[in-house]
């Protein structure tokens, strides 16, 4: 016998009719509330930042051309000096007798060199004679002019303005020819250096704007050069920068990089069936845009038209084309 009578069957019958028929309503329903903002107002201007090194254009360092007693060193460590100014002075009194000892020999050539020419015009000499004659005083000539250059070597000058950073030699000292005497950096002209990783050096041209900043300053900079060689320890390559306005020279700070290119911040990346992406609103429904070259806590940059609707709030527990409830 049956446990159930008709009518209770019926109920029991129309009870599971209603309770799936209030589930499915329910599934229907599952709409979840969000927020959304329009793409613009969520991108930013990228910025990156390397190390950088402010080094001069110039650093030399003067030697002597001449093999001579220095006679005076007055500048000192710290000094700044401009271009052609006197750094050192060398004993030059040797060199200014080879001066007059050329010049008597250039004379006595050039005298020679006409009594001969007068008396080949008689025949009395010959051509050999004369040809002779011609070469000695062609190099009395130049001996005499090296013996001049030499006494403008006594003063040693500054080939660039700049800063005096090392003394080699002392007042008396005994200078011989290539023997630095001072070290000078130039001031007045220095470039900022930057060793980048290959990737970022490529992309150099797409940067709006780059500065060199140290403490509370930014100086704006100008790409000059990156160096077509990578070094393959550190697989980086130099780049060089300059600025309008003049950086002290050995000092150290950051390289500041802001890239054309927007990108919304890391954090709204979601990961979905194994893909990056992040979700938008269409038609009251969550959809999931995925972004394959996107990096886990790297800001993403996005190819979408700039209105349109980012969920921000409830992104966390969506799926995609589930119903939404925009607030």
């Amino acid at each position: 016998m049956s446990r159930f009578s008709p009518l209770q069957k019926f109920i029991l019958l129309l009870g599971i009719l209603l309770s799936i028929t209030t589930i499915s309503h329910a599934a229907d329903d599952d709409t979840i509330d969000v927020n959304t903002v329009a793409l613009e107002s969520l991108l930013n201007t990228q910025s990156k930042s390397f190390p950088a090194t402010v080094v001069s254009e110039n650093m030399a360092k003067v030697s002597a051309k001449v093999n001579a007693e220095i006679t005076a060193l007055p500048l000192l460590v710290g000094d700044t000096v401009t271009t052609g100014q006197t750094i050192a002075s060398l004993d030059c009194d040797i060199y200014k007798l080879e001066v007059e000892a050329a010049r008597a020999a250039l004379d006595l050539a050039a005298e020679d060199l006409s009594r001969i020419k007068a008396l080949k015009n008689k025949s009395v000499v010959s051509a050999q004679q004369l040809s002779a004659a011609s070469v000695a005083q062609r190099q009395a000539s130049v001996q005499h002019k090296q013996a001049k250059l030499r006494t403008k070597y006594c003063d040693v000058t500054a080939p660039f303005s700049g800063v005096i950073t090392k003394r080699f030699a002392s007042l008396g000292d005994f200078a011989a020819v290539g023997m630095p005497l001072l070290e000078l950096v130039q001031t007045d002209k220095t470039e900022v250096r930057v060793l980048l990783p290959v990737d970022i050096a490529a992309n150099l041209s797409s940067a709006t704007e780059m500065f060199f900043k140290q403490a509370e300053s930014s100086t704006p900079l100008q790409l000059r050069t990156v160096l077509p060689i990578i070094d393959q320890t550190t697989k980086t390559q130099e780049a060089r920068f300059t600025s309008q306005t003049n950086l002290v020279s050995g000092s150290f700070g950051r390289l500041i990089w802001q890239s054309g290119s927007k990108a919304i911040a890391p954090d709204m990346l979601q990961i979905r069936n194994g893909q990056s992406g992040l979700f938008i609103a269409q038609n009251g429904k969550a959809v999931f845009h995925a972004l394959p070259d996107a990096v886990i806590g790297k800001p993403l940059i996005i190819d979408l038209p700039n209105d349109t609707a980012v969920i921000t709030t409830g992104r966390h527990s969506l799926i995609d084309g589930q119903h939404i409830d925009v607030q």
